[in-house]
């Protein structure tokens, strides 16, 4: 125990130590200092790190104790709803729905792992964690009446109390009365009454009797005046004993605050008042903290002694109990009372889970597992341990509906129950993404916790519910309804063409002004935005959390565990032309027909004729087999193939199927538009079954665009982009100087990144319609075909005196075009002429001495003709007057050497 020197010696080498500062650690405090203040009440540690700022954290991870303290639901004939939302933990397990404090069960496991593990000893009991021990650790004073507290009538009076005498009557006046060492005090013109030892109730009567007798007519108020205080000494188990002044309408708690609380090992149910040598009274701390009792706190009169015993024993409750923790015994107290102190069990104890920890008498710990009924009569003793279980959070009759409906939950099962008693109306308990053609009810063995599903058609349950799809229902079912295929893909179309059509309307309504403020609008607008699209959002995520992936996937986990080699795994997969490929779960009498639904069907391409089962089945030497099984939809031979676990269902799509695959043709075609494309059809052949083109189409204009170039050029725009950056990353490595930052590089390719990918491919239109194959390209996918009507005009660009458009001449030579232009000026780059044609081609002029034209033929309409800049141009008149200072200063240095 810290005595009030040891701490004053502590705060002041506090005080005089520079490392210490607000927030501070202990890495500048010397180890006795740390060690001392270890060893100090929490109290004590509290106020020191207040006052000096000590960080109590950095305590603790020293080393430092750190405690802180009708018909029933149900039934058939009745609507069902559910109890509540589940709520299921990360293995997929649910949790009780009715507890809002419920935590995510895996959570609540591991809890569960520690508890078990720390269970297997049994812990001592700490004393500085009893209940009430910190109830009275306040600092000194702080509790103590004050002196114009109300007094009770049968307060005794004593020296130093003061009496207020009014007097009414012929010669009034107001006087304040001290009673002296002989307990008497004197009356105005009366004289000396003596009422030390009186109760202030008959001394008033006594002084208003005396006062009464002596003067006629007279009459005397009396009231308290200022309290005397009172002497006690504190001692035994407290924090800060010794003598203490208190005011004399102090108690035995009042005491006990004024010495700083309990020390760690003080009886809290023992207290003693001693006077004269005698034990006049005994206070039970318990009387006054758990049942509100105190009488055991009796007033104290000067000399008495307040003596806190050493505890003698302990017991503690913890589990599923109101207040858990530890709490001081007394002799002859049973089990009963130790519970009750603890609040008695919560509403989820169970009653007949009751276990208590105990140490034999060899000093071996043991387990004993009790009933309300023993408590009472078992005393307990000391270190006895209670231990109250907490009853399971899962309802035993629950049935669980999930996935693509109105009203997901838990559900009371009840005898004789189906899944048509949870889906009765497709309008009112699914919704409206639900996929009506496969549901599965997962059963969960009570026993071992295995898991077997058996599937189901929502539709046909709705239709009838005496099919033999509506399935029994048993306790613990929980019934699976999934949402299309698809169905998220296209929420998000048709999200995305209400914000289209959204942003066209606000952006005419915005240029209208409509009669509101263009700000006001603007917030509305936003506002409106905002909230459509947490709709949006909320419905995705609705979609999501009913898809096949997310429902299947614990399904599909607990199969996978609960495998082996007595029970291969119930999954199968399905592969190809189906709506939704992937792993599904298999159940009992499973065939093709059941797991081609469990898919959401075939796609439009699916190949009925042939679907292909694989199975591994072991040969006689125990050697791994594939099988293939065919079975054809067109007749009954899905629901006569049975699948076995590992089965693998292959869906073939039709050859050269491509009924969404569309080429668009714009322009100077005979019937232009949006074309089906067939499998490996060409330009020309397109052209031809179209019509081919009119009049006055201009084929060398024509411009092809295709998505696969356009990935392409996409690809190979990200590819030079980060070859950028490695050149730049490179040169970092270096002592390379650098010209631009990473920001302005970081710009410049996301400039590159930023533009359209065209996929343009210039083709030779002349060629392809006069029936060349060498010409003539393959169409795909997305292709688009502009033929634009003729244009007789040929663009001169660049460095020419006169750019222009100039109208086409046959014969008309490239020279001569440039000279339309008015020649190329003195900056031109006359090597690096160049014409991109109509089509997009690009050609560049040959120039010999003779003649200066292009390689393959000559100027044809719709030409633009460049002319570079000539990067290395230089002034003539600099160049020469370059020479001419070169030439000068040669003269002179030559000049200058002859003289010498």
């Amino acid at each position: 125990m810290v005595n009030r020197a040891t701490a004053l010696l502590i705060a002041s080498l506090l005080a005089a130590s520079p490392f210490v500062a607000h927030g501070a650690s202990l890495g500048g405090i010397p180890p006795e200092v740390i060690n001392q203040i270890k060893s100090m009440p929490p109290a004590q540690q509290q106020a020191l790190a207040k006052q000096y700022g000590i960080d109590l954290g950095a305590l603790a991870g020293s080393g430092a104790g750190a405690g802180a303290t009708g018909p029933a639901p149900g039934q058939e004939g009745q609507e069902l709803t559910p109890a509540q939302r589940p709520l299921f933990g990360a293995d997929g397990q649910l949790i009780d729905p009715f507890n809002p404090f419920a935590r995510d069960l895996q959570a609540e496991e591991e809890d569960a792992e520690e508890e078990a593990a720390a269970a297997l000893v049994i812990e001592p009991l700490d004393p500085a964690e009893r209940f009430g021990l910190g109830f009275f650790a306040a600092e000194v004073s702080t509790f103590a009446p004050v002196d114009n507290a109300p007094v009770p009538q049968d307060y005794r009076l004593g020296p130093g109390d003061e009496l207020n005498l009014l007097m009414l009557g012929q010669v009034g006046g107001e006087f304040a009365l001290t009673i002296d060492r002989a307990g008497a005090i004197a009356l105005p013109e009366i004289g000396l009454v003596q009422v030390g030892g009186m109760s202030f109730e008959a001394a008033a009567e006594l002084i208003r009797a005396r006062v009464a007798s002596a003067r006629i007519g007279m009459q005397a108020l009396v009231s308290m005046g200022r309290l005397r205080s009172i002497n006690v000494m504190l001692a035994g188990e407290v924090r800060v004993p010794g003598a203490r002044s208190l005011s004399a309408l102090s108690r035995v708690s009042h005491a006990l605050f004024a010495s700083g609380g309990l020390s760690d090992v003080g009886s809290l149910r023992a207290i003693e008042v001693k006077r004269s040598g005698e034990t006049v009274a005994r206070f039970d701390t318990y009387d006054l903290l758990l049942r509100g009792d105190a009488r055991g706190d009796v007033q104290l009169r000067d000399g008495d002694v307040v003596f806190v015993p050493t505890l003698a024993r302990l017991g503690g409750v913890s589990g599923a109990v109101r207040r858990p923790g530890v709490f001081e015994l007394v002799e002859g107290e049973t089990l009963e009372t130790l519970l009750a102190m603890a609040g008695g069990p919560t509403a989820r104890g169970r009653g007949e889970g009751i276990l208590l920890e105990r140490e034999r008498p060899d000093g071996g710990p043991e387990i004993i597992q009790l009933d309300q009924e023993a408590l009472g009569k078992a005393v307990a003793e000391p270190g006895d341990r209670l231990r109250i279980q907490v009853a399971s959070q899962r309802f035993s009759n629950r049935v669980v509906l999930k996935g693509a409906v109105q009203r997901p939950g838990v559900y009371g099962y009840f005898e004789g129950m189906r899944v048509g008693d949870l889906l009765k109306n497709p309008d009112v308990d699914v919704l409206e993404n639900t996929d009506l053609a496969y549901g599965l009810v997962v059963s969960t063995d009570r026993l071992d916790g295995r898991i077997a599903v058996r599937q189901f058609s929502p539709a046909a349950v709705f239709s009838d519910t005496g099919t033999d799809e509506n399935l029994m229902l048993a306790p613990r079912d929980t019934v699976i309804v999934f949402s299309r295929p698809g169905a998220n893909d296209a929420l998000k179309a048709e999200s995305e063409a209400e914000d289209a059509l959204e942003a066209r309307t606000v952006g005419q309504r915005s240029r209208t002004g409509a009669g509101m403020d263009r700000a006001a609008f603007g917030m509305f607008a936003e506002a409106e935005a905002e909230a459509e699209d947490e709709a949006e959002a909320e419905a995705e995520a609705e979609a999501e959390a009913s898809s096949r992936e997310v429902l299947l996937a614990p399904v599909l986990a607990q199969l996978d565990r609960q495998a082996s080699p007595a029970s291969p795994v119930a999954t199968v997969r399905i592969e190809g032309a189906v709506q939704a490929p992937g792993r599904y779960p298999l159940g009992q009498d499973y065939t093709v027909a059941d797991l081609v639904a469990a898919a959401g069907g075939f796609r439009g391409d699916a190949y009925e004729d042939s679907i292909e089962v694989q199975r591994v089945v072991l040969n006689r030497d125990s050697v791994a087999e594939v099988r293939t099984l065919t079975a054809r939809a067109s007749s009954a031979g899905l629901a006569a193939v049975d699948l076995v676990s590992r089965d693998r269902v292959s869906v073939r799509a039709i050859p050269n199927w491509q009924p969404d695959e569309s080429v668009v043709l714009e322009g100077e075609f005979r019937f232009p538009g949006e074309y089906a494309l067939l499998p490996g059809e060409t330009l020309g052949e397109l052209v031809d079954r179209v019509g081919g083109v009119t009049t006055q189409a201009f084929p060398y204009g024509a411009v092809y665009t295709a998505q696969v170039a356009a990935a392409t050029e996409r690809a190979e725009t990200e590819r030079f982009a980060n070859e950028i950056r490695r050149s730049y990353a490179s040169m970092a490595l270096t002592q390379q100087a650098q010209r631009a930052t990473f920001q302005e590089l970081e710009q410049s390719i996301q400039s590159i990144l930023d533009r359209e990918a065209l996929g343009r491919i210039a083709i030779d239109m002349p060629r392809i319609l006069a029936g060349d194959p060498g010409a003539d390209v393959v169409l795909s996918d997305g292709d688009k075909v502009f033929l634009p009507r003729r244009n007789d005009t040929v663009t001169v660009l660049g460095e020419v005196f006169r750019p222009g458009s100039f109208r086409f001449e046959v014969g008309q030579s490239l020279d001569d075009y440039l000279a339309l232009g008015a020649g190329a000026t003195a900056r031109a780059d006359q090597r690096g002429i160049y014409v991109v044609r109509a089509n997009g081609r690009v050609d560049r002029p040959e120039r010999s001495l003779l003649r200066f034209g292009l390689a393959d033929s000559k100027v044809r309409p719709g030409d633009t003709i460049v002319v570079p800049v000539n990067a290395s141009y230089r002034d003539p008149l600099d160049f020469w007057t370059s020479i001419t200072q070169v030439a000068y200063q040669t003269g002179i240095a030559i000049a200058a050497v002859l003289r010498n």
